[in-house]
C-alpha cells in the first residue's frame, strides 16, 4: 500500500482545530502528562493504538494495541503485529502483582512478557515542549506537544546521520483525563514519514471484567 507524504501533523489534525502554542517546560510536559494518566488510571477504560511503519514510501508492518484497565489493580493487554509478512499475537493479563501472558496460540503462563523499549537520549539535537488550547469533538480541550530531533548513527563507510524528529501531541480533557495520543516519527528536511501511530481512548465502560485466565 503507497502512502501519500504530506506536511506530517496534517495526517494527524482530522477532528482538531489548533490554537496558538504557547512554550513550556519539560518538567511541565512531564508533569501536565502524569496528571493526566493519573486520571484517567482512576476509571475504567479502553485504548486501541494503531501504528504503522514505512519505508520507501511503503507499508513495511503495522501494530495494533487494545488495553483495557479496571481499577484498581487489573488490566489485559492485546498486542497484534506483522512485519515482513510474519504475523504475531501476545496478550498480557495483569491483577494485583500477578501477571499471565501467551503468545500466539500458546498457553496461558504465570509469568512476566512485558517487553520494555526505550528511546536512547544520545545525538539529541533539539528538544521542545509546547501548550495549546483546541477544539477537539464538541468541547475545547489542552493540547500538550513535545518534539526532540536527533541524529542517527549509521553503520558501515558513510559517517552522514540521518536527522530524525519523534513529534507527540497528547489531548487532556476538561476533566484531566487523555483523550487522545498522536505520535509521528520523520526524517527533518523532507516529508518522508517512518512512523506515524494513534491512540483513542473510552470510558464510561460498565461492563468490563478482567479475570485470571488459569486457576
Amino acid at each position: 500500500m503507497k502512502i501519500i507524504f504530506l506536511t506530517p501533523f496534517l495526517l494527524l489534525a482530522v477532528g482538531i482545530g489548533f490554537g496558538q502554542e504557547v512554550n513550556i517546560t519539560h518538567q511541565e510536559y512531564r508533569s501536565a502528562l502524569s496528571n493526566g494518566h493519573r486520571n484517567s488510571d482512576k476509571l475504567p477504560r479502553k485504548s486501541t493504538t494503531t501504528e504503522e511503519s514505512f519505508a520507501d514510501g511503503k507499508t513495511r508492518g503495522y501494530e495494533k494495541h487494545i488495553t483495557e484497565n479496571l481499577p484498581p489493580d487489573r488490566s489485559r493487554y492485546i498486542n497484534e503485529s506483522e512485519f515482513r509478512g510474519k504475523r504475531e499475537v501476545r496478550q498480557i493479563i495483569k491483577i494485583g502483582d500477578v501477571s499471565y501472558c501467551k503468545e500466539g496460540d500458546g498457553k496461558w503462563e504465570e509469568t512476566n512478557c512485558d517487553r520494555i523499549t526505550s528511546f536512547s537520549g544520545n545525538n539529541v539535537l533539539n528538544s521542545e515542549w509546547h501548550r495549546s488550547v483546541v477544539h477537539f469533538e464538541t468541547e475545547s480541550v489542552t493540547q500538550f506537544r513535545s518534539k526532540i530531533t536527533y541524529a542517527v548513527p549509521r553503520s558501515g563507510v558513510s559517517k552522514q546521520m540521518p536527522v530524525l524528529f519523534i513529534e507527540h501531541r497528547t489531548t487532556i480533557d476538561k476533566e484531566g483525563k487523555i483523550v487522545l495520543e498522536e505520535s509521528v516519527t520523520g526524517v527533518v528536511g523532507s516529508d518522508e514519514i517512518l512512523r506515524r501511530s494513534t491512540t483513542n481512548f473510552e470510558y464510561g465502560l460498565t461492563d468490563l471484567r478482567i479475570e485470571a485466565p488459569i486457576p
